[in-house]
């Protein structure tokens, strides 16, 4: 025969939010007037645009074919991305 007890059990929920700021100086990235921000911008090949946002090669390239952000190709073909650009989308999508 049961003794009709029931059984409570306490859950707690911890919501962690974090935000990142990345600040980045090198001789390799250069600095360049972004013909769409109207400024000088650090440009980075698409390659470092995915590391640094932790994001894929493949969705960094979805970025640039959207238009989501600033980009130019140069003489040789390389393919750059405006960090400023790059650093407003992130946020954009985030909040």
């Amino acid at each position: 025969m049961m003794s009709g007890r029931l059984k409570t059990t306490k859950r707690t929920t911890v919501t962690v939010e974090t935000e990142r700021r990345l600040v980045i100086t090198s001789r390799h990235m250069p600095a360049a007037p972004c013909t769409a921000c109207g400024g000088p911008s650090r440009l980075v090949t698409v390659e470092q645009a995915a590391a640094l946002t932790r994001i894929s090669v493949r969705a960094a390239y979805r970025m640039v074919e959207a238009h989501e952000v600033h980009f130019v190709e140069t003489a040789a073909g390389a393919l750059l991305i405006c960090l400023n650009s790059l650093s407003d989308s992130i946020s954009n999508q985030k909040g």
